[in-house]
């Protein structure tokens, strides 16, 4: 405990010294010494403890972009306790690195391999950690989207509101937004959906402060189209009322 303790204190240490400007030799010197303090701390833990086992594996990926070591990291921790959700998310993050580069290089069977690697690692850390902790379903919504699984997408950001006490509705929005414009309506219609049913303020508090309101609303009203094609006028009209309070001047809204 005291080990690992010092690790994130010399971690501070190092983002101070990178906020402060400091040479990169210093920071780097920091970051060494604050994994050397990590790796001690996990020679004493006790069995199923991964505390440091994680702390260590985000050190490697987050401070030196090392994705490989942190997915050696996360796979031999999992090897001991294969019901950490904690670590599945960390190989998630680790893994979604391969997916990245295989994409840029147009390697279709490695990009392939490593989406569906990546969105089991996720959707099983969603499983296994507490509902509050919602990090591996933001992460599966910007994969999906990523991917073009768009509804998909949607879905995990549903599934966070869902979760949520007082539900955070930016990036179930912000979806919503993103995919109007793209015209995929099925996604779009399904995100402004759940937003109406919990409280249509919070499309049109949104939408308000847009810096092109006009445009915005426009784009989002044609997400209707959905609900008008399924007769289900009722939503529909509670997805356009959301959006004319915002007082759109476009007549194509009104």
């Amino acid at each position: 405990a005291v080990a690992l303790a010092y690790g994130r204190a010399t971690l501070g240490l190092a983002d101070a010294l990178f906020a402060a400007g400091e040479s990169s030799d210093d920071v780097t010197a920091a970051l060494v010494d604050a994994q050397a303090y990590v790796e001690q701390a996990m020679e004493h833990a006790a069995p199923g403890d991964n505390e440091a086992l994680l702390e260590l594996g985000y050190i490697r990926l987050r401070r030196f972009a090392d994705y490989m070591g942190a997915l050696e990291i996360a796979n031999s921790g999992l090897e001991a306790t294969p019901d950490d959700g904690n670590l599945y998310l960390l190989r998630g993050l680790s893994s979604v690195w391969i997916y990245w580069y295989s994409k840029e290089e147009g390697d279709e069977m490695a990009t392939s391999a490593a989406y569906a690697n990546t969105v089991a690692d996720y959707q099983k850390a969603v499983d296994l950690l507490p509902a509050n902790e919602t990090e591996a379903l933001a992460q599966l919504a910007w994969l999906y989207g990523d991917g073009g699984e768009a509804v998909k997408a949607v879905d995990s950001a549903i599934e966070i509101v869902d979760r949520q006490e007082d539900p955070n509705f930016d990036l179930l929005y912000n979806l919503a937004k993103s995919y109007s414009i793209g015209r995929q309506f099925e996604a779009s219609s399904k995100a402004l959906e759940k937003m109406v049913s919990i409280s249509a303020r919070e499309i049109s508090t949104r939408l308000k402060q847009e810096e092109d309101v006009d445009y915005v609303a426009t784009e989002l009203a044609w997400s209707v189209g959905p609900f008008v094609a399924r007769q289900d006028q009722a939503t529909a009209r509670a997805i356009l009322k959301a959006i004319l309070a915002a007082d759109p001047k476009s007549p194509e809204v009104w």
